[in-house]
């Protein structure tokens, strides 16, 4: 009977811990995100119903809008929200018809806010790809003729984040019939950003996975200030060309995948990046201190 009772309380207890789990807060979008404030999305989304997160790739864009949408809605995964992929296989056509299956879904249960993630739009064709949904978000709640003829309605409670991929523009360079209808907020890399540099150990499970030492605490602190030197070099010559976090927002187990990551997804990404502007002070900066985070990197692996 006792042994009875406690399962009973285990099952309970877990219940209770998986529900908490599923939960998501403000809170947990301030500890989970950088580079941007929460109160800073919510103000224009609350202004405009649409924001557009413009950045370069691996900027964090995709987990900013779905931290967003995550503690508005107060779960990690809800129905109350969606994110579909407008890469380079997406058509207009395409994302019209998604466009009026979420229409339809928020129009049926006007009580609720809805949350539609357009993610990973190119720049260059932002105009293109919402040219269906252009009328509707400055006509909200008013049945229009897309350009396929087909109907579409766009309710009030139907609320959008699209993630703009900038590949080196600015947020000026994007067609302004889509700018017009979105606030926009520009997303830098958060290389330099003091929380981001505090936790990079956690970020990339250190901690968790028992790898940390002040070695590892050292060559981190290095590769911050590295990259962050050459995003400076990059910006100060307009090259349009950025280096996000992207190669180390994941969690390694030891030293070792770290290094593998380090040096086939990052220093990939450098070496491509720095070409034309060698000559750049605060590129040779940051090449100077990634060659001493090299041997760092490489003296720890071994140990």
């Amino acid at each position: 009977m006792e042994t009875s009772e406690k399962s009973v309380k285990t099952s309970a207890n877990q219940d209770k811990q998986d529900k908490q789990d599923k939960k998501y807060t403000i809170s947990n979008f301030a500890m989970d995100t950088y580079g941007v404030k929460f109160e800073q999305i919510d103000m224009n989304m609350q202004n405009t119903k649409q924001v557009m997160l413009v950045g370069a790739s691996g900027t964090g864009k995709t987990t900013i809008a779905l931290n967003y949408v995550r503690a508005k809605t107060g779960r990690r995964e809800s129905k109350y929200f969606d994110i579909i992929s407008a890469g380079n296989s997406m058509t207009a056509e395409m994302f019209e018809d998604m466009l009026r299956a979420a229409c339809d879904t928020a129009k049926y249960d006007a009580e609720h806010n809805y949350y539609l993630i357009i993610d990973n739009i190119d720049a260059e064709r932002a105009s293109d790809i919402l040219s269906s949904a252009q009328i509707g978000l400055s006509h909200r709640d008013t049945s229009y003729l897309t350009q396929r003829g087909q109907q579409m309605n766009v309710p009030s409670n139907l609320q959008f984040i699209c993630t703009v991929c900038s590949n080196g523009v600015s947020s000026l360079d994007i067609d302004g019939s889509a700018l017009d209808r979105f606030a926009t907020i520009e997303i830098d890399p958060v290389w330099e950003d003091g929380r981001f540099k505090s936790d990079i150990g956690e970020i990339i499970g250190a901690h968790e996975n028992d790898w940390y030492n002040p070695k590892i605490g050292a060559a981190l602190q290095k590769i911050c200030y590295a990259v962050g030197s050459l995003n400076k070099g990059f910006k100060r010559n307009n090259a349009g060309r950025l280096i996000g976090t992207r190669a180390v927002f994941k969690k390694f187990k030891t030293v070792r995948h770290f290094y593998e990551a380090y040096t086939n997804e990052l220093m990939r990404t450098v070496k491509s990046n720095v070409h034309g502007l060698e000559s750049d002070i605060c590129v040779q900066d940051g090449m100077r201190a990634l060659e001493e985070v090299e041997a760092m990197l490489r003296r720890i692996n071994q140990v």
